[in-house]
């Protein structure tokens, strides 16, 4: 199983959500299934990560409070973006005791296709893809 847990914003490069799928698992039943399907699929390591629990939700740092000034700034221009609920609901995702996927991809229908069927066939839920200018959500 090949992905990254937990990762800091620091390490992925960016904390930005462009061209990127999120899916919330139910705890972690789901969650190995899940990510070997996508490594099937040719997504690896650097485009798979999950958060869990509190060392997750700190890592995830919604109000960006945990990285520095930086962070703030970006966590502010997210929320003025209108991103404030997709960053509470991943918020209350890992409070709640579940795992949030994040999968990198290059934005085309084809990869988001990809990963959905992936996300759709492991029970996934709250399936959200963050494109350039837009979020859309593909839950059921």
């Amino acid at each position: 199983m090949n992905a990254s847990v937990n990762p800091e914003p620091e390490t992925t490069g960016s904390p930005r959500l462009i061209n990127l799928m999120t899916a919330t698992l139910d705890t972690l039943k789901y969650l190995r299934s899940t990510v070997e399907a996508l490594n099937r699929e040719g997504f690896g390591e650097e485009q798979v990560s999950f958060f869990f629990g509190e060392k997750g939700l700190e890592a995830l740092d919604p109000l960006g409070d945990q990285h520095g000034a930086g962070m703030r700034v970006v966590r502010a221009l997210q929320l003025f973006a209108g991103e404030e609920k997709g960053l509470r609901d991943a918020a209350a995702t890992l409070e709640e005791g579940n795992a949030l996927l994040s999968v990198s991809t290059d934005g085309t229908e084809e990869q988001k296709k990809i990963v959905e069927s992936v996300l759709r066939a492991n029970h996934a839920q709250n399936i959200h893809f963050f494109g350039r200018w837009t979020t859309e959500n593909l839950a059921t």
